[in-house]
């Protein structure tokens, strides 16, 4: 009597396709399905999607930066823990022309920081920093670097008062 094939409605696992070596390809009578993943391998996946949501926030907001400001523009310096921005603003103030931001690879986790030349007194770039880093766009709700770099140009003037 010939043996006939009867396909379960739903045959177990293939052991060997998951390997990458079943060699009954499609005749074999298990599923060809890989199987699912374990709990630390799907954590894996949502970090790299939020990995990748944070970086595409970052690039997009970079750009804009750089749409808007480009005119202020004097050097970017991309390392693998930021990009520093290099940027002359106009100003009544002679001292506060050129400063930098700093923006963290992990942004917009960590907040970008504000980097004075060095020909400004210690204790005004200090209080110049704090306000920018304690405004009040940064800690009640995010703001973009675009938001951040306009509250600096209206208020650095009245900040060095």
């Amino acid at each position: 009597m010939y043996k006939v094939h009867v396909t379960k409605r739903f045959p177990a696992q293939c052991r060997y396709y998951s390997q990458g070596s079943c060699r009954a390809g499609e005749e074999c009578v298990f599923s060809h399905v890989l199987p699912l993943k374990g709990p630390q391998e799907t954590e894996g996946v949502a970090d790299d999607m939020a990995h990748s949501l944070q970086c595409a926030i970052r690039d997009l907001e970079l750009e804009q930066l750089e749409n808007k400001y480009r005119r202020y523009y004097k050097s970017t310096h991309v390392s693998p823990a930021a990009t520093r921005i290099e940027l002359v603003i106009p100003s009544n103030h002679p001292l506060l022309v050129r400063f930098s931001l700093l923006i963290p690879n992990d942004y917009p986790d960590a907040h970008c920081t504000l980097h004075l030349n060095s020909t400004i007194p210690e204790k005004v770039q200090s209080h110049l920093q704090h306000s920018f880093e304690e405004n009040a766009w940064q800690h009640n709700r995010h703001s973009t670097l675009v938001q951040q770099l306009d509250w600096f140009c209206a208020h650095h003037s009245s900040l060095l008062l």
